[in-house]
C-alpha cells in the first residue's frame, strides 16, 4: 500500500486522480474505493492505496482513507 493525497475528485461518479509521495498522478475511478470512504472522499483528504500499471498509465485501487 502507498500513501497519497486526493488532487482531483469530479461529479457523482467520483473519478479523480491521486498524488503519490513524487507528486505523480494516478487515476481512480468510484469502484476502487473501499466501504463507506466513497460518501466522504474529499479534494486534499490522505489515502491509503495500490498502484496497478505502469506508470505512464497508473491506476489506483483500493483506496481508503488514512
Amino acid at each position: 500500500m502507498e500513501k497519497g493525497r486526493i488532487r482531483s475528485i469530479t461529479g457523482h461518479d467520483s473519478s479523480g486522480t491521486i498524488a503519490d509521495g513524487e507528486g505523480r498522478l494516478i487515476n481512480f475511478s468510484n469502484s476502487s474505493i473501499v466501504g463507506r470512504d466513497r460518501l466522504g472522499l474529499r479534494m486534499g483528504d490522505l489515502v491509503w492505496f495500490e498502484r496497478i500499471g505502469t506508470h505512464a498509465s497508473s491506476n489506483a485501487i483500493n483506496i481508503r482513507k488514512c
